[in-house]
C-alpha cells in the first residue's frame, strides 16, 4: 500500500486506502494486500480501475468490518476475563 500514488487516485478511492490499515489491523491480516482485495472483491486488477461508486461501496465495506471485528475482538476479551475471574 506504501507503493501507491494517490496524485492519481480520486476521493473516493483514496477513502478505499485510508480505511484499510484500520481494517487490516482489526482483522489480523497477513496474506492480503488491497490490491488482493481489490482483485477478489470487486473483480477489478487495482483501486485505480474502480469507479467511485465502487471504491465508496468497498470504502465502506472495511468500516463496516473493521466495526464489528473490533466488536468481536471486545467480546472476546470480555468474556476471556470473566472466564479467568470465575477461575479465581
Amino acid at each position: 500500500m506504501a507503493g501507491l500514488d494517490r496524485s492519481h487516485l480520486t476521493p473516493a478511492q483514496c477513502a478505499v486506502l485510508d480505511a484499510w490499515p484500520a481494517f487490516e489491523a482489526a482483522a489480523a491480516v497477513k496474506w492480503a494486500t488491497i490490491d488482493k482485495v481489490v482483485r477478489t472483491l470487486c473483480n477489478a486488477q487495482s483501486l485505480a480501475e474502480l469507479n467511485d461508486g465502487e471504491a465508496v461501496e468497498l470504502a465502506a465495506l472495511l468500516r463496516r468490518g473493521t466495526a464489528r471485528l473490533q466488536t468481536l475482538a471486545s467480546v472476546r476479551s470480555s468474556t476471556a476475563e470473566a472466564v479467568t475471574r470465575g477461575r479465581e
